[in-house]
This record gives structure tokens, C-alpha cells and sequence, in this order.
């Protein structure tokens, strides 16, 4: 078996697959992930507004500091209005992935201080990342994240939300957040067993 999937790796990294992913199951034969396009859910660059955002309070507003355009949300310090949460649920049972792309640009943050991504799976919040400074990210960098959140590891429900959350440590430590694109798609397999190993390039 490992030098079949070592044959299968190195097969799909010099023929990198985008619709299909190849996988070996656990008889050791090959199945096939046939992955859908990746559908928008939702858009923001903050340019007229929270949008499909709402802001948790104080600690929460829209400013000049943008990747793209004129405008991007701001999240600072470590209260509960520290953060901008997705304020409409979707309805994400139909899909198998989600994908949560953005870009963010920290300000004055300072050792051990961090800030996280998290998601509603219709019973309680989730962390899907969490940045620390320095380990994960410099001051005054844009950095462009593209998180995927799987049905294999996360319930998919009625009222999916998102959140970006600052746990800071005052008023002048910034999480600068634009270009935020939240998409799904489905995978079907067809194998009948679970895989051992998969590739697949999110193209």
C-alpha cells in the first residue's frame, strides 16, 4: 500500500486533477472524488457597508485600511463586540465543503496575541483557525487565507454562520479584514470505502 500511494502522490503532483480527485480506498484499488465547482455564497469588500456582515459593537467598525477598494472592516482589542459575524445563516446541508477566502493585515499586535476564524454548525461556535503573533503572522503584511471547512469533520446545518474574532490586547491592536468570499461545494465519491490518501489542488 505505501508504495502505491507514494505512486499516487507523486502521480498527481506532475498531473494535478481540479474536477476529480483520485483516491485509494481501503481494499487498495482506486475510487474517484468527483468534486462540483465551487459556488459563491457570499461577498464583501465593505466599500457601502457591513453587507452580509454585522458588527459586534465598539471594537467592530469599517475604515480606510484596504486591501482592495477604499474601505475594509476593522476588529480590535478583546471585548464581545470584538468581532463581525456572519448576520444571515445559510442553509449549507446540500454541500460537503465550504470555503472561507480572505485577506486580513494585523496592526500592532504583540507577542502571544491572537485573533481566530470560527463557524456556527447550528448548536455551538467552532474554531477553524487560530493566529497567534509572531508564530503566524507579521504587522502591516497583507496575507490572503483560503480555509476549508469539511462535512467529514464539521456538522453541516440549517443556519450555518461565520466569525472573525479579535482576542487582542487594546483599542490599537487591529485585525484589518476585505475581500471576503464565502463558497461551498459538493464531493461524491465513487467508492464504496473510506480513502487512505487524496490530492486534490481546490482549482
Amino acid at each position: 500500500i505505501s508504495i502505491l500511494l507514494t505512486f499516487l502522490f507523486l502521480h498527481c503532483m506532475v498531473h494535478p486533477i481540479s474536477a476529480n480527485t483520485a483516491i485509494l480506498n481501503d481494499k487498495g484499488s482506486q475510487a474517484i472524488l468527483e468534486a462540483a465547482e465551487w459556488i459563491q455564497l457570499t461577498y464583501d469588500g465593505f466599500e457601502s457597508g457591513w453587507g452580509n456582515f454585522t458588527d459586534g459593537g465598539a471594537d467592530a467598525y469599517i475604515a480606510n485600511y484596504s486591501y482592495a477598494g477604499e474601505k475594509a472592516a476593522v476588529i480590535q482589542d478583546n471585548t464581545d463586540s470584538s468581532m463581525i459575524t456572519l448576520w444571515v445563516p445559510i442553509d449549507v446541508t446540500d454541500y460537503t465543503q465550504i470555503e472561507i477566502d480572505f485577506w486580513f493585515q494585523a496592526y500592532s499586535f504583540e507577542t502571544g496575541e491572537n485573533w481566530f476564524v470560527e463557524y456556527f454548525d447550528g448548536s455551538a461556535w467552532r474554531v477553524i483557525r487560530e493566529y497567534t503573533y509572531p508564530e503566524d503572522f507579521g504587522n502591516l503584511v497583507w496575507y490572503n487565507q483560503r480555509l476549508i471547512v469539511d462535512s467529514q469533520s464539521y456538522t453541516f446545518p440549517t443556519n450555518m454562520r461565520v466569525r472573525f474574532r479579535c482576542d487582542a490586547g487594546d483599542n490599537v491592536d487591529d485585525i484589518d479584514l476585505d475581500e471576503i468570499f464565502i463558497r461551498a461545494r459538493s464531493t461524491i465519491s465513487t467508492g464504496n470505502h473510506a480513502p487512505l490518501a487524496v490530492y486534490d489542488d481546490y482549482s
